[in-house]
């Protein structure tokens, strides 16, 4: 693993909820960050030039370290007996799952195994973002199948607007320009 790549990896955990009084729920998301790769991406991103330090490189679920249960996880409290269950609940899966597997996905070469692994709910992004950062993570980490990896995207986001279409294949012919 080099340095810099540790380095740059930035891990989120975002904290989505919704307060219906007087239950609220709430579940965790986890977003890693690859500086090397957002750099990549954001040569494409349409957003203003300020929001290109916000973007992420993949999000998990919550529910992702839940396997066979159904999506998504979410946890809902009303008492301080239900918050002390889902604490107790959500703590041991952050420490046993969650932030173990996180620790061992902070490189390139980590994060592509899970990206384009097969397990689609590794990244729940949008499937255009997921498309483009799958492929930039693959090609900056040297992962043999690129050309294949870029047709299955190709082939996956076929009947998405135009725009998507156009941002995945202007990425991969940017791509295909790099040394690794």
């Amino acid at each position: 693993m080099k340095k810099q790549e540790v380095r740059d990896a930035l891990f989120h955990y975002l904290q989505p909820h919704l307060d219906y009084n007087p239950e609220f729920r709430f579940s965790l998301t986890f977003a890693a960050r690859i500086d090397r790769a957002e750099d990549v991406v954001n040569r494409f991103n349409q957003a203003p030039a300020s929001a290109h330090k916000t973007t992420v490189t993949s999000m998990t679920q919550l529910s992702y370290f839940f396997p066979g249960e159904p999506e998504p996880k979410q946890y809902s409290v009303k008492t301080d007996d239900d918050i002390r269950k889902a604490v107790d609940k959500v703590g041991a899966v952050l420490r046993d799952k969650a932030l173990p597997f996180l620790d061992a996905h902070r490189d390139l070469a980590a994060l592509d195994r899970a990206m384009n692994g097969g397990d689609a709910r590794f990244d729940t992004s949008d499937p255009t973002n997921r498309a483009v950062r799958a492929l930039t993570v693959a090609k900056l980490a040297g992962n043999p199948r690129f050309e294949q990896l870029a047709a299955s995207y190709q082939a996956e986001i076929r009947h998405f607007p135009e725009m998507s279409r156009q941002q995945l294949d202007q990425v991969i012919e940017y791509l295909r320009t790099l040394q690794t």
